[in-house]
């Protein structure tokens, strides 16, 4: 007799596949170019981002809030581009702030955030110059390869210590 199927549970926060692409933002966002300026004075700086009040998320909703912040941060273009002034420690809380946005967001809003907001900000990241650093392959040193290694150099300086004797 099969078990009765069991009821699907109700979404308890963001997508795995949305927290991957907002990482995948932090990445891109940490590895601009540098002659992009690095942490303006807080005096010269449009970044200034923080979750919305309670007030506001209330009024707006999440995705209205958020959306509102980011607008006021980044300026509105009729051409809906986003320029990075900055690097540095303010985009860093932006993520953070789209981070804990999105957890408040119902599923639909999450889907028009990523649509209306995070492709755009990635695809600004990438124009800016923003990339993925290629990851280095590190070996264990218990790693058969890295003993072969070890084995080939220890034979080697033993040849060039005979050559000396």
């Amino acid at each position: 007799m099969k078990a009765p199927a069991k009821p699907a549970k109700p979404s308890t926060g963001p997508p795995q596949n949305l927290i991957e692409q907002l990482e995948h933002l932090r990445t891109l966002l940490k590895h601009l170019p540098e002659h992009i300026p690095l942490d303006l004075p807080a005096h010269e700086s449009t970044y200034h981002f923080q979750l919305p009040s309670d007030d506001e998320i209330e009024e707006r909703g999440a995705f209205g809030a958020i959306s509102h912040a980011l607008e006021i941060c980044f300026g509105q273009r009729r051409d809906g581009l986003i320029m990075f002034k900055e690097r540095g420690q303010r985009l860093e809380e932006m993520v953070k702030m789209l981070k804990l946005g999105v957890k408040q967001m119902s599923d639909g809003d999450r889907e028009a955030f990523r649509d209306a907001w995070l492709k755009r900000l990635i695809e600004a990241a990438k124009a800016a110059g923003g990339r993925v650093p290629k990851r280095k392959v590190i070996e264990a040193e218990g790693s058969v390869a890295a003993k072969k290694r070890q084995k080939n150099s220890l034979h080697l300086l033993s040849v060039q210590q005979s050559l000396f004797l």
